[in-house]
């Protein structure tokens, strides 16, 4: 079996089904414009349908966002996003998100200007919604989906 790193595209797939994906895939570097692989060649599976279904289903909840929720709501829905993927449960019934995120890149996945949401979060640390330690996020979950609700 072939060791994969799950990431990016392929993140919404599990380990196992992705490295038995891409086992008897030959490693090739593509220039641009050159085409990875066609319809019918080996490779072409009902779980590449089942992630490109998912990562569409993604984009339009991500695209609805942006449409129909007000900035402190996309904020609040990228930090629930984070914490979900890359968030370690704390024992304060919080979520820690560690320092790699930084607020540029928030304001940037929520679609809102750096410094609107920078404010958002001075407000909601000092609301105990959010703490910012070490450059790493604490969040309280449960306050930041009644925030997206708008209660």
């Amino acid at each position: 079996m072939v060791e994969l790193s799950v990431s990016g595209t392929w993140s919404g797939l599990p380990k196992e089904i992705a490295s038995d994906l891409l086992a008897t895939a030959p490693i090739r570097q593509l220039t641009a414009g050159e085409t990875l692989f066609e319809a019918g060649d080996a490779g072409d599976d009902r779980y590449l349908v089942k992630l490109l279904s998912a990562r569409l289903r993604q984009a339009d909840e991500t695209i609805a966002s942006m449409a129909f929720l007000p900035m402190k709501g996309r904020v609040a829905r990228t930090l629930l996003t984070l914490a979900e993927n890359v968030g370690e449960e704390t024992n304060s019934d919080g979520i820690l998100i560690p320092r790699m995120i930084n607020q540029g890149d928030i304001a940037a996945m929520a679609g809102v200007a750096r410094e609107n949401t920078s404010r958002i979060l001075s407000e909601w640390e000092r609301r105990k919604l959010v703490t910012k330690s070490s450059g790493s996020y604490w969040i309280d979950k449960a306050k930041l989906e009644r925030e997206i609700e708008g209660r």
